[in-house]
């Protein structure tokens, strides 16, 4: 739980946020879940005002033998939503703001509220030439983002899928190198639906339960 008390531009008002995680293996090897929930509040003469409520979840396959490979599914969904939001605070899709997958349109796609479903499959391959490992993997995306007045599920999804190849070497000091095309069928106006990048990827790790410093939510 977090605490606020702010003085400034001659109004005073205080913050107040809960958030709240569990993460369980589920016992015998039936994967990992995480589930995570957040809500605050700014209150002025106790009214609240800059508010937000998110919801994620995610859950983690084991690995499943492929021949003499592994398998191992992600599964993410996340639900955000702007509570008496001053204008102009806005949700994006892009990815740098847990979006989709090589979505960047921030400027021209905003709303107030969004649920967000990402799936991702890696194949472990057991190629190792001169300690290069190799991985691909595919991954499909979809989110509803309110941008009007009506409800969220009667706006139309956005998508993001697609695929690709993950190098690792440990010995070298950007030990991932992924390869990625991803497709993006609905785009505003004028925007290319294809992305092909290449990248330096950290490894993806469980999520940790170590408590963080004070402070209000980041609104995304």
């Amino acid at each position: 739980m977090n605490y606020g008390y702010q003085d400034g531009d001659g109004s005073t008002r205080h913050y107040l946020n809960f958030h709240h995680s569990l993460g369980k293996a589920l016992i015998p090897s039936k994967g990992y879940l995480y589930l995570s929930a957040d809500v605050g509040s700014f209150f002025k003469s106790g009214s609240p005002e800059q508010g937000h409520l998110k919801l994620v979840g995610e859950y983690i396959t084991p690995l499943i033998k492929v021949g003499n490979s592994d398998l191992r599914n992600f599964f993410e969904i996340q639900y955000v939503n702007g509570l008496k939001r001053f204008p102009g605070e806005y949700l994006f899709l892009d990815e740098d703001v847990n979006g989709l997958h090589s979505f960047d349109y921030s400027e021209s796609l905003r709303g107030s509220e969004k649920i967000v479903l990402k799936t991702e499959q890696v194949l472990f391959t057991n190629i190792e030439p001169l300690g290069f490992k190799f991985a691909a993997f595919t991954f499909f995306d979809t989110a509803f983002l309110k941008e009007s007045s009506k409800s969220l599920f009667n706006h139309t999804p956005y998508f993001s899928f697609g695929g690709g190849l993950r190098i690792r070497n440990d010995n070298l000091v950007f030990n991932t190198l992924q390869i990625r095309l991803a497709i993006m069928p609905r785009v505003p106006s004028g925007e290319f639906p294809l992305s092909l990048r290449i990248t330096g990827e950290k490894t993806r790790h469980f999520q940790d339960f170590v408590p963080a410093q004070p402070g209000t939510t980041v609104f995304y």
